[in-house]
């Protein structure tokens, strides 16, 4: 995110945004980070830059197996 962070910051025509998709969010393990992202507007406390735009998708909710559950766990999300 640092990156994109940089790259936005170094955009002088006011009116260029930067969108940046999360794509199943409602899947991640880090939700309270994109939810800190999203509606705080801040990474980690710092605040993000205006010119960055969030969207995301959700996922329809669906039963999960043992499965799916363990992997899942191995996975970090985001």
């Amino acid at each position: 995110m640092n990156a994109y962070i940089k790259k936005v910051q170094a955009y002088t025509d006011e009116e260029k945004r930067l969108w940046i998709f999360f794509d199943e969010f409602n899947t991640t393990t880090n939700i309270g980070l994109l939810k800190e992202i999203t509606c705080e507007r801040t990474l980690l406390g710092e605040p993000l830059p205006d010119k960055m735009v969030f969207l995301g998708a959700c996922n329809p909710r669906r039963q999960k197996t043992a499965q799916l559950i363990q992997n899942d766990n191995a996975h970090v999300g985001l």
